[in-house]
């Protein structure tokens, strides 16, 4: 009698992430893990790249002019970059945790995979990623190239793909909206790129080759000065690094360029309603609160600045 040893279950290739995690492949693409413990509104989140979000546990609710999205627990949607949205994450009511996790893609690489394979319909604003058949594994193993760090960049690149080429079949880009050429989606990326640096607008406007007036006269047809450009941009990578680590808030003051990080919790209180504490559940807030500014979808880096005066 042959007696077969029972081969054990292959092991699944989902990260661990579980907790407030963000991972980045410059060039490539970033992956973060949201947890939060409390419902809060964000008002006019700019989302700067296109990504795939998946929810684990609660809801998120997407809200811009012409519509609405809600997304519930187990189920994705995709999110066109350069778009702005009132966003709500809502926690579970039983375990009360809302989770998710997101992969934002650098606009190069979607332009590479339609090089290849082609062009689908370029998608507006966010759609429900329902009927995608592999989707969900194509998804988990993507993330799981982008939280191993010894991951080879092609195989990232691949597994990126394998994400694109789900949505392709189902005939979606995922690309960025038109505004993603302007002058002042171009400043926003190289601000969210460096935050903590001492930008001034005659800085900004030496980098992106055009004169401080040209650059005041773009900011203006926003209705926007570059100051308060500036303070969304620092306050929306704050937020970003609220949710996706365990940094003391000092710490992600610094990272945002202050050095004084009750000026920073009044700022950041002004922006949005809500003291930095309350997107960790810290400390209870109203549900409800609103805020506003530029959240960059693919932050690229940590920032690792100086400790110039920067704060404003």
């Amino acid at each position: 009698m042959i007696v077969r040893q029972k081969q054990p279950a292959p092991q699944q290739i989902i990260p661990n992430m579980t907790q407030r995690k963000l991972h980045l492949r410059p060039n490539l693409a970033a992956a973060g893990s949201v947890v939060q413990t409390q419902k809060l509104l964000a008002a006019r989140v700019v989302i700067e790249d296109a990504m795939v979000v998946f929810v684990r546990t609660g809801r998120k609710t997407l809200r811009w002019p012409q519509g609405e999205l809600v997304v519930e627990a187990g189920q994705a949607a995709a999110v066109a970059g350069g778009q702005a949205f009132d966003i709500v994450n809502e926690p579970d009511t039983q375990s009360g945790v809302f989770h998710a996790e997101w992969i934002a893609f650098d606009e190069a690489v979607p332009l590479q995979f339609a090089e290849h394979y082609g062009n689908a319909a370029a998608l507006g604003n966010a759609v429900l990623l329902q009927g995608f058949p592999g989707l969900q594994a194509a998804f988990d193993y993507a993330l799981a190239t982008l939280v191993e760090p010894s991951s080879p960049e092609l195989v990232v690149q691949a597994a990126l793909h394998g994400v694109l080429a789900c949505l392709h079949c189902g005939h979606i880009a995922l690309t960025a909206v038109g505004r993603n050429v302007r002058l002042v989606h171009r400043l926003r990326r190289a601000i969210a790129a460096h935050p903590a640096e001492a930008w001034t607008a005659e800085r900004a406007a030496a980098q992106q080759y055009v004169s401080t007036a040209t650059l005041r006269r773009h900011l203006a047809e926003e209705g926007l000065s570059f100051r308060s450009l500036l303070a969304d941009v620092r306050m929306m990578r704050a937020l970003t690094l609220l949710q996706v680590s365990d940094w003391p808030v000092a710490r992600i003051a610094e990272e945002v360029g202050y050095e004084s990080a009750s000026r920073f919790t009044a700022r950041f209180r002004q922006r949005f309603g809500f003291l930095p504490t309350a997107v960790r559940g810290q400390k209870k807030t109203a549900v409800g609160n609103r805020c506003s500014g530029t959240y960059r979808g693919m932050p690229q880096r940590l920032i690792q600045g100086g400790k110039q005066n920067r704060d404003g």
